[in-house]
């Protein structure tokens, strides 16, 4: 406490040489009573601050007392209210550590003007705030910020989104964003934080996207605790943050609004829960490149609506579940580069909407079902580098190539272990059509593979 009073004094004494210095030409009363104005508040605003911001004001060009000096030094400064004098401190100090003058857009930024209008969106009907002047949009993607996220955005306590995405941020992601306790959104994909995720996000009630992809994250991410507050979560995007680590924690089955779960290229580990294909809305699971293990749980079956499934280059080991084929809007199913082993299921059949199977570099075995000859919307299918032993593949399938109302063009095989009999002309590439993609898997002997694992060799 003793120490909060001596700072305090520091930064009042400050506070009172800038008033003198700027309004010199007052009376004494007007500038006591200014004086005693900028005193009262800022002894109100140090008592919100964290421990961090208050020590950054005994630095005299750290971004929260240049903040401070420019807000009191405002001709208005008396006409505002309290709230709305914090709010323009916050916005200062944020401004300051990205670097304002130096974004591509700072619109109004530290002027006169009503803060609501800085930076305005492109619809000059969009305001952001609410009618009671309340910040609850901070939209600065793409506008060349550098520098950290200053604790003072706890201050904006009404916002509801916060997109600082493309940039050049840096540094630890403030602990004190988890008390936005009215935010959906927060969008800071494609920027250099680095530290762990704070595990204070786990107490955002409201939030719905919760974006942080392509930073450099690092230690045990979130999903790994209780994530019951969790229950309106709509996308939770994680990827790309290669030393996050941690497990899918079993409680993600609470997250019954979740639709796109992205922890593709990051560390995160462990078995897949069966609880999360208890999610009726989930479309999107991508995990590719990670370090997951264990078996793809049956219960995938029950997620119907999904779209994506992409697991390549995980540790997954074990059977693929015969239930995949009960989704009937799967799109896209990667899972190159793990252990699976056993047949591929017949009921691959079934997805009449599949546009990519990506098998490659597994330990299936057995034969390649003739059902995927059923698949009329496929474009891509790859099972080279596996253990089949059937010695051919099944016309069903090679008819997806030379019938010109089909759009499979894309199809590999490892050419040493299963021959392609709808292969015709002198060159042997009739069936790949207009497929370049060429695998390395070919046989120094096989003189007559031309293009290695592409059906068609």
């Amino acid at each position: 406490r003793f120490r909060m009073i001596c700072l305090i004094l520091v930064v009042l004494l400050f506070i009172l040489v800038l008033v003198g210095a700027s309004k010199s030409k007052s009376t004494p009363s007007e500038q006591s009573q200014s004086g005693n104005e900028q005193a009262q508040f800022t002894s109100q605003l140090m008592s919100l601050l964290s421990e961090k911001s208050r020590n950054a004001h005994l630095l005299a060009d750290s971004p929260q007392t240049t903040a401070l000096a420019w807000l009191v030094n405002q001709s208005k400064f008396e006409s505002y209210s309290y709230k709305r004098l914090v709010q323009r401190y916050a916005l200062a100090t944020i401004y300051y550590s990205m670097s304002g003058d130096s974004w591509k857009k700072n619109d109004l930024w530290l002027t006169e003007a009503d803060e609501c209008n800085w930076y305005p969106q492109n619809d000059e009907k969009f305001n952001n705030c609410d009618d009671d002047k309340n910040l609850k949009f901070l939209t600065l993607s793409a506008n060349d910020l550098y520098g950290s996220l200053p604790d003072e955005i706890s201050l904006l306590t009404a916002l509801d989104t916060i997109d600082l995405s493309r940039n050049d941020l840096e540094g630890t992601l403030s602990s004190y964003i988890g008390t936005l306790s009215k935010i959906s959104s927060l969008n800071l994909e494609r920027n250099n934080f680095t530290g762990s995720i704070p595990i204070s996000l786990t107490n955002l009630p409201q939030i719905q996207n919760l974006i942080l992809s392509s930073n450099d994250f690092e230690g045990e991410g979130p999903l790994a605790t209780d994530l019951a507050a969790w229950s309106n979560l709509v996308e939770i995007s994680l990827d790309s943050n290669s030393l996050v680590t941690g497990q899918i924690s079993k409680s993600i089955k609470t997250l019954s609004k979740l639709r796109s779960f992205l922890i593709g290229n990051t560390s995160i580990n462990g078995s897949i829960p069966s609880e999360i294909f208890s999610l009726s809305n989930l479309k999107y699971f991508e995990a590719a490149n990670a370090l997951l293990d264990g078996q793809i749980p049956t219960e995938i079956g029950r997620s119907t609506d999904l779209l994506v499934v992409r697991l390549s280059r995980n540790k997954l080991t074990g059977l693929l579940p015969s239930e995949i084929g009960l989704l009937p809007n799967l799109e896209f199913l990667t899972l190159s580069e793990n252990q699976l082993s056993g047949q591929i299921p017949s009921e691959l059949g079934l997805l009449k909407n599949i546009l990519e199977i990506k098998f490659e570099d597994n330990k299936f075995n057995g034969i390649i079902p003739s059902q995927i000859g059923q698949l009329t919307t496929i474009a891509a299918l790859h099972v080279a580098s596996n253990s089949f032993t059937q010695q051919s593949l099944p016309s069903e399938i090679c008819g997806l190539t030379t019938s010109h109302d089909l759009p499979t063009s894309d199809l590999r095989v490892t050419c040493t272990v299963v021959s392609c009999d709808c292969c015709s002309g002198e060159d042997g590439t009739k069936c790949v059509a207009a497929s370049e993609a060429i695998d390395h898997h070919r046989h120094p002997d096989d003189t007559n593979c031309t293009e290695p694992d592409i059906f068609g060799c």
